[in-house]
């Protein structure tokens, strides 16, 4: 993501705050984090709440603005599938829910690069085929016809983005 694009960084800034976050809850050894969520006139915000330490305003800890705004980004992150929110009993849409984060989706890991992009993926098993193919025991007439192939395929991978979402 670039700069030229606020809303995708500070969504990025808020996913790679919350894995880091995660990750520090584990080694504590807490299994998920805590966060309250405030819609009350005056008190808009997300505040994160570790089970030993203080409570963390995540507006103020990531530079965003307004507890509104950081609200309606968590929501979003939420209901894209880069976070998942566990609100318990009480859902979503009371003023003060208190919800967790027991782990980030594949998708919020993508994203802040912990794991890779399904097209990267594809594009080292084409890679890795392509060498047991030059390994291999096929004739020489069809080993070219083969390696072609995937050169085309692995180069159409690389210029056509998202192919190994589909193929995923």
């Amino acid at each position: 993501m670039t700069e030229e694009y606020p809303i995708l960084t500070d969504g990025q800034k808020m996913v790679r705050y919350f894995y880091e976050e995660l990750e520090a809850a584990y080694g504590r050894g807490e299994p998920d984090l805590r966060l309250l969520i405030s819609r009350v006139y005056g008190q808009v915000g997300v505040y994160l709440m570790p089970e030993m330490s203080e409570r963390k305003d995540v507006a103020e800890e990531l530079e965003l603005g307004s507890g509104a705004r950081t609200v309606s980004l968590l929501r979003r992150l939420d209901n894209e599938g880069y976070l998942r929110l566990n609100y318990g009993s009480s859902g979503p849409n009371v003023d003060l829910p208190i919800v967790t984060i027991e782990y980030i989706p594949d998708r919020g890991l993508i994203e802040i690069g912990q794991l890779p992009h399904p097209d990267e993926r594809l594009a080292a098993a084409l890679q890795r085929t392509r060498a047991a193919v030059e390994q291999g025991d096929l004739p020489p007439s069809k080993t070219g016809s083969v390696l072609e192939a995937l050169d085309k395929t692995i180069i159409a991978l690389r210029t056509a983005q998202g192919l190994g979402d589909l193929i995923q």
